[in-house]
C-alpha cells in the first residue's frame, strides 16, 4: 500500500513547525508509574504513588549511582532537589528494601517535544525494562547545536530514521557528527497524485475527523501486516546494539509507536501498559498542536479551512489506532507470541535472552 506514506508528508510539514508552546485540550498522563520523575531546567521532582519512608541515591546513570550519599525521606510523597546533571538517575530504596531505578522519562530538548525513554516499565513477570537503552522520538531536525551535550550524555551511538526520503529532505536531522545515522524508511517513495488529492482535501477542509481516524486505523493495520518485513529488519537492528539508540519518524507517534509496541512486547510488557505508553504522546505534545495550526495558517492561507478536529487526530494518537495493529496480529497471526516468533523471526530462546539482557529483576 502506498497511500499512507503520502499522508505522512502532511504530518512532516506540521511536526517541525512548533517552536513555542500554545494551548490545546488537556491530556493527562496515561502511563502509571510508582515513582515519577519530572523536572525543569534546574529542579527535579520525585513523586511517589504512596507516602512512605524512602532512601534515595543519585548518579548520572544506573552504573554511576553514588551509594555513599543516601538521602533519607520520612513519611514523604514528594521530594524536590536541584538538578546536578543534565540527565540524573536515581535509585530509590523503599522501607521493604525494594530498589527501583528511575529517571525523567521525557528528555528536555527545547523544540523536540516527543523524545522519551521507554525504560522503567514493568514486564508481566515483574522485571523492569532498562532505562537509558531505547529512546523514541519525533524528528530531530530542531535539535539545537547547544543541546548536543545533552544528546551526548544519553550515550546514543545510532539514530534510526523511519521517515521517507521526501520527509528527510524537508526536515533533515541535526545531530552530533559522531552519532551514526541509519535511514530505514518504512514507506517507499511518495505517490504524487494520491498525495495531491489528500493535500487538496486537507487544505480545503474536506478531510474530516472520520477520514483522519480511518487513515490511522488503516495505517496501523498495515504496519502489522504489509510492512512486517520493514519492522522486522528495524527491530533486529535495534536489538543487536549494545549501546543506547533512538528511533524516530516525523511526529514520533505512528511508525515510532508501532516500533515501541513491538520492542515492549518482545520484552514481555503487557498490552494495556503498551497502550498507555503509546498514549503518552498526547500528554507530551498537547501544547504544540494549536500553535501549529496558527503557524500553518500564516504560512499557507488556504490552511485556514482545515478541519481542526481532523488535524488534532492526525497529530495525536488514540488507543484504537494501535489496538488495530494488535487486533490484526491476533486475527491474522494467532497472537503476539506467534508474531514475534514467526513474523519477526525471534525464537523463544532468543527472546528469553533479550529479556534478560534488556530488563532487570527488582
Amino acid at each position: 500500500m502506498t497511500r499512507f506514506k503520502n499522508v505522512f508528508t502532511v504530518v512532516t510539514v506540521v511536526a517541525v513547525l512548533s517552536a513555542t508552546k500554545g494551548y490545546t485540550q488537556e491530556y493527562k498522563r496515561t502511563l502509571t508509574e510508582e515513582i515519577l520523575v519530572s523536572g525543569t531546567k534546574d529542579k527535579v521532582q520525585i513523586s511517589f504513588a504512596e507516602k512512605g519512608n524512602y532512601t534515595i541515591y543519585s548518579g548520572t546513570s544506573k552504573q554511576t549511582i553514588d551509594w555513599g550519599k543516601p538521602i533519607h525521606l520520612k513519611s514523604q510523597q514528594m521530594y524536590e532537589v536541584d538538578k546536578d546533571s543534565r540527565r540524573p538517575y536515581y535509585a530509590v530504596v523503599s522501607s521493604v528494601q525494594d530498589t527501583i531505578y528511575v529517571a525523567e522519562r521525557k528528555i528536555p530538548f527545547d523544540k523536540v517535544h516527543n523524545f522519551r525513554d521507554i525504560g522503567g516499565i514493568k514486564t508481566k513477570d515483574g522485571r523492569v525494562v532498562n532505562w537509558g537503552r531505547f529512546y523514541r522520538a519525533d524528528a530531530l531536525a530542531t535539535i539545537q547545536d547547544s543541546e548536543f551535550d545533552l544528546f551526548n550524555d544519553l550515550g546514543i551511538t545510532k539514530v534510526f530514521d523511519l521517515r521517507g526520503t521526501h520527509e528527510v529532505e524537508k526536515a533533515p536531522n541535526n545531530q552530533p557528527k559522531q552519532v551514526k545515522y541509519i535511514h530505514v524508511p518504512v514507506f517507499n517513495e511518495v505517490n504524487a497524485e494520491y498525495f495531491k488529492e489528500i493535500e487538496r482535501k486537507f487544505m480545503s477542509g474536506d478531510f474530516s475527523l472520520e477520514d483522519a481516524d480511518q487513515m490511522l486505523l488503516d495505517a496501523n493495520r498495515d504496519f502489522a501486516s504489509l510492512y512486517t518485513d520493514k519492522f522486522k529488519d528495524l527491530v533486529h537492528q535495534i536489538l543487536e546494539e549494545d549501546t543506547p539508540i533512538v528511533y524516530h519518524c516525523s511526529a514520533g507517534k505512528d511508525r515510532t509507536g508501532f516500533t515501541s509496541a513491538l520492542l515492549l512486547s518482545i520484552l514481555n510488557v503487557d498490552r494495556a501498559t503498551i497502550l498507555d505508553e503509546y498514549e503518552m504522546t498526547n500528554f507530551y505534545t498537547q501544547h504544540t498542536i494549536e500553535d501549529n495550526i496558527e503557524k500553518m495558517s500564516k504560512l499557507m492561507p488556504g490552511v485556514k479551512k482545515i478541519n481542526k478536529e481532523a488535524f488534532r487526530s492526525m497529530m495525536g494518537v488514540k488507543k484504537e489506532f494501535l489496538q488495530m495493529a494488535f487486533d490484526t496480529i491476533d486475527q491474522k497471526y494467532g497472537g503476539m507470541d506467534n508474531y514475534i516468533k514467526n513474523q519477526l523471526g525471534i525464537s523463544d530462546q532468543e527472546r528469553k535472552a533479550l529479556i534478560k539482557r534488556y530488563t532487570y529483576k527488582m
